[in-house]
């Protein structure tokens, strides 16, 4: 790893990236083509799975990970990393990207 620090694991983890669709349609009668209701559907489109792994350090409660390039290190705390990967949404957003 940068700065002379020794790996001790390998953390694993993936990346899911894909568009949010709020899909509106009319629900009819199979038979006779009644209008029944509305319906709105929220679904999920052009989904892909980036699957990653980053080489850490694990000293006690200090975590230090590498970045995509091997060139710069970050320190947090293991509690803190392990939270950072729960998030979802835009909290999660640019935390690895150093």
């Amino acid at each position: 790893m940068a700065n002379n620090v020794k790996a001790t694991h390998r953390s694993f983890f993936a990346i899911g990236k894909g568009k949010v669709v709020k899909y509106n349609y009319k629900v009819t009668s199979k038979y006779s083509g009644t209008f029944i209701r509305n319906e709105t559907a929220t679904l999920a489109a052009d989904v892909t799975t980036l699957e990653c792994s980053q080489l850490v350090n694990i000293n006690n409660n200090t975590l230090t990970a590498e970045n995509a390039n091997g060139n710069k290190v970050r320190q947090t705390t293991y509690t803190n990393y392990l939270a950072q990967m729960k998030k979802s949404g835009s909290s999660a957003n640019y935390y690895y990207y150093f």
